[in-house]
């Protein structure tokens, strides 16, 4: 999942959008070995969308950012923090890392990105959160 921010905020103002956005967490369950990366920047497939989208519910006008929801690969970018999560035999594992963020805010015309994958091939649903605050 990829945050960019809108060029213009508020819609219609005609103002290059300056709202602080900072990272907020990070919270994956999953059942296998996995690893996940909080990259800046990067070259990425899919496509930035307004908000709402099917997973969330944000009206377009409270928001000063778009979503990539649908990427499958990144190439590039800077590491901001990863880390690796074992799997359980006995159902799901869990990790949040909002205490372990670095304090950060998002550039004018970066993208954030949450990756994770699979440490071993393995069929392994892994669901997530990526919050941001928006500071407006």
């Amino acid at each position: 999942m990829s945050f960019q921010r809108k060029a213009v905020f508020p819609a219609g103002s005609a103002r290059s959008n300056s709202v602080s956005i900072k990272l907020k967490g990070v919270d994956l369950v999953h059942s296998a070995d996995i690893c996940y990366q909080v990259i800046l920047g990067g070259t990425m497939d899919g496509e930035f969308v307004n908000f709402p989208t099917d997973n969330t519910s944000i009206p377009l006008s409270e928001t000063a950012l778009t979503v990539n929801n649908t990427l499958t690969t990144i190439s590039g970018g800077q590491v901001l923090f990863q880390g690796l999560v074992a799997g359980t035999t006995s159902g799901s594992a869990r990790i949040t890392t909002s205490d372990f963020l670095p304090d950060f805010q998002l550039p004018d015309t970066e993208t954030i990105t949450l990756a994770v994958y699979n440490l071993f091939p393995a069929v392994n649903d892994v669901h997530g959160i990526f919050s941001l605050t928006e500071e407006w």
